[in-house]
């Protein structure tokens, strides 16, 4: 195959050329990794929903889908400039009746922390899911993002190498990452 030869990341002064210039200072459920827990009056939401998703849906879905997370790096990583020329991604979520506020808080969270001119497309590959909102509620919520995020759909259950291999031959992006259990990324 042909090599292609790129520039090197290099270590400035400055903030690195892909840093945010100022973090915003959020507050709420679950900013910055703090714990959110639930009032006592909302027990029984969040067994319910801990026996239907094996996870707290109930208390996810207090925190924002744009929350903050907290920076936990070394100062050095923040003063790296990388390459302007890299390729395309395309982020590749594999799922199955994931809990709705965790899967679009990944979705959010790798738009909004990925650099623009990379992210090609947010691929989500279900792997053939039977929760009700994962079918028409998610494909109109996709719909606001025109086009950077996509969504395709199995039509039978295949397993996560499967399906993420679906993923990655679909996927439009030069290089592509998959993710493929979005509860344990963000």
């Amino acid at each position: 195959g042909k090599t292609v030869e790129r520039a090197v990341p290099k270590l400035v002064s400055e903030l690195g050329n892909f840093e945010p210039k100022e973090i915003e200072d959020r507050s709420g459920p679950g900013e910055k990794g703090v714990p959110h827990h639930l009032q006592p009056n909302q027990q029984n939401d969040a067994d319910q929903s801990e026996s239907d998703y094996g996870m707290n849906i109930a208390c996810s879905d207090e925190i924002s889908l744009d929350r903050s997370i907290l920076d936990t790096r070394l100062e050095e990583c923040k003063h790296w400039d990388y390459p302007t020329d890299l390729p395309s991604t395309s982020v590749i979520i594999v799922f199955h009746n994931e809990g709705w506020s965790v899967l679009l808080r990944t979705v959010h969270s790798v738009l909004n922390r990925t650099p623009k001119q990379f992210l090609k497309e947010i691929l989500l590959v279900d792997d053939y899911s039977d929760k009700e909102n994962l079918k028409y509620d998610l494909d109109n919520y996709i719909e606001k993002f025109n086009g950077k995020v996509r969504l395709i759909r199995n039509s039978q259950r295949e397993g996560l190498i499967r399906t993420r291999s679906r993923g990655a031959v679909e996927a439009k992006g030069e290089a592509r990452r998959c993710v493929a259990y979005s509860k344990l990324m963000f």
